[in-house]
């Protein structure tokens, strides 16, 4: 066994343990030499370990401790039946004699022989069918080749690939003290590569961008961005440079959204198709000015007025409110749902506020493509699943009176709910901290739009010394941020405080100062409703809506099918609001600011 970067013989035992509770295949996970002994990141996992049927070999990106052994009792290591992360394939590659067709469509492009010598091959590909010299993009991974995106040497555009090209070009290269530079193809690429003084890493998506984004859209697409997930997030900023189109505005969005908005910044080429044309037509000073003149994406906070003029005059054009419907037609007037808000739904227990919340999240899929993240202390997710089944095929799950689903209809609606829904299943205590790191992984791999968190009181709250009524004001300011960063509607289940016994004799709605814990509930949400279960049927409580454009404070009636436990509206009723009001307020607001400099708050669009 060969091993550095420790000094404690008995370290290898430490990894013979860690092996044995691995599957076969690679892994990152915890070092066992020195994650004890870290007093920050300690949840980073910096050991790359590989068990294999032979042996094992690892390395620690912290310590520095490397090596590896053979097992010495191979049965005592278990075959994985899991899915685990492959060794990808090596593939081989042309001998790299640069063949002069390729140079010269390289070297008109501006790009220089000792870039793309450096970072590419040549050699002949077939394009439907045909053999043609080509251009190769060398994809790498621990130094072998796993794919090569091919592109002909000629005026034809055609493109192949020879492997799997699923993760950033030129990733292996990274440097985690610099900043990501993410372009939209690999000419981009290596044109900013030929560029001196450009001090980040240079990296490329490996199928440019989606011509359009639909609302259900599909994170596969994006899965280079969940496998690099732990280089996002080690660097401090990311620039992006996409072509300037409809899907290169496409892929600004996907990318922002998946690693949040607080660390990109947008290189803008001023009307330049791409970063190789602006090259062409302005030269590289010019180019590498607007790196240094990059912007960051702007975050949802205080703007100047016209940063809001298209949006405002589509209001006034159009007379309705912005966001989506939560499904009931009677509580449109109310509220509706946008990404960024953060919303609580209490109520007594046991009056539906949380199925009530997944008949909203089942109507945001299915109209609109929004998936959902939960996490829900009460629920194990195996039962969680059987009740939205039952809301979506409208039959009891389990045995009863009435007829239950068949397996058929089982399986249509398990296959639904994998799509559209995702659940948090830790086995201890979890902070905002835990739940707020999860999100993001689902953001980044699934493009998750709503998170719900049911019930608050089953967060651990840290208090640190400080009333309970801080530390949740402090919860709910970190989730805001979150929220707006990466453009997910918020939903916290939280019971009210108990009430008293006046109370507790007639029908009891909460309101924003009765959730328990904190004023801060009605001081922070965006929205706030409130399920009550009445003899004539369950009624939503609109108690607080932050902005005039999304709905306003009122009361819906509902009713519930506790065969099929699905919710609908009760009577729809036009309540009368007279929404000029909202365009009135509009008119004066933008007449005190005319001819001045000065910033709104962004409403969560």
């Amino acid at each position: 066994m060969a091993m550095t970067g420790s000094d404690a013989e008995g370290d290898i035992d430490l990894f013979r343990t860690l092996a044995r509770r691995l599957d076969m295949g690679q892994h990152k996970t915890g070092c066992p030499v020195c994650q004890n002994t870290r007093r920050k990141n300690r949840h980073d996992k910096p050991l790359s370990i590989e068990v294999r049927a032979e042996g094992c070999s690892f390395t620690c990106h912290h310590c520095g401790v490397t090596g590896g052994f053979d097992f010495e009792d191979k049965s005592k290591y278990r075959r994985s039946h899991r899915t685990v992360t492959p060794m990808r394939p090596k593939i081989d590659v042309p001998e790299n004699i640069y063949l002069p067709a390729a140079g010269e469509f390289l070297e008109h492009r501006l790009i220089p022989k000792e870039v793309y010598e450096k970072y590419t091959i040549s050699g002949e590909w077939s394009f439907h069918g045909e053999r043609r010299k080509a251009v190769g993009f060398p994809y790498r991974m621990g130094g072998d080749v796993v794919a090569v995106k091919w592109r002909s040497a000629d005026d034809d555009k055609l493109f192949s690939q020879q492997g799997v090209c699923d993760q950033l070009w030129n990733l292996e290269s990274l440097d985690e003290t610099k900043p990501l530079l993410i372009c939209e193809g690999e000419i981009d690429a290596l044109t900013w590569l030929a560029l001196d003084d450009i001090d980040a890493n240079i990296v490329s998506v490996p199928n440019g961008a989606p011509a359009k984004v639909q609302e259900d859209r599909d994170g596969k697409k994006f899965n280079y961005l969940w496998s690099a997930r732990e280089a996002l997030a080690k660097v401090e900023r990311i620039y992006i440079s996409p072509d300037n189109d409809e899907p290169g505005a496409n892929l600004v969005k996907e990318i922002t959204t998946r690693v949040g908005k607080g660390k990109c910044w947008i290189i803008d080429l001023e009307g330049y198709k791409d970063a190789n044309e602006a090259m062409a037509v302005r030269g590289g000073d010019w180019l590498k000015e607007k790196f240094i003149s990059a912007q960051p994406i702007p975050l949802q906070g205080l703007y100047d007025s016209s940063h809001y003029l298209e949006k405002f005059h589509d209001l006034y054009d159009n007379g309705r409110a912005i966001g989506v419907s939560s499904g009931f037609a009677s509580l449109d007037s109310h509220f509706r749902i946008s990404p960024g808000m953060v919303s609580v739904v209490t109520g007594l227990p046991g009056h539906g506020k949380s199925d009530w919340l997944d008949s909203c999240c089942i109507s945001l899929a299915k109209n609109h493509g929004w998936s959902t993240i939960y996490c829900s202390f009460e629920k194990p997710p195996p039962l969680h699943m059987a009740q939205l089944a039952q809301k979506i095929s409208g039959l009891p799950f389990f045995e009863g009176v009435n007829n239950r689903m068949s397996a058929s209809q089982r399986d249509v609606a398990a296959d639904w709910i994998d799509e559209h829904f995702f659940f948090m299943d830790a086995a201890g205590p979890m902070t905002i901290d835990d739940v707020l790191e999860f999100a993001e992984a689902a953001v980044l791999r699934h493009s998750a739009k709503v998170l719900v968190i049911d019930p608050f009181n089953y967060l651990h709250v840290e208090t640190k010394g400080q009333l309970e009524t801080n530390a949740i004001s402090e919860v709910l300011t970190k989730t805001a941020q979150f929220a707006k960063s990466h453009d997910v509607a918020v939903f916290f289940v939280s019971h009210p405080a108990k009430p008293g016994g006046e109370a507790r004799s007639g029908k009891f709605v909460a309101g924003g100062m009765d959730v328990a814990g904190s004023m801060a509930w009605y001081a922070k949400a965006d929205l706030g409703i409130t399920i009550v279960r009445t003899e004539q049927g369950p009624e939503a409580h609109v108690w607080k809506v932050r902005w005039a454009w999304l709905g306003h404070p009122g009361m819906a009636e509902l009713s519930y099918d506790p065969v099929s436990t699905q919710w609908s509206d009760r009577a729809f009723v036009d309540d009368g609001f007279d929404w000029s009001l909202v365009e009135d307020s509009f008119h004066r607001i933008v007449k005190k600011l005319n001819g001045k400099q000065q910033d709104i708050l962004e409403p969560p669009f």
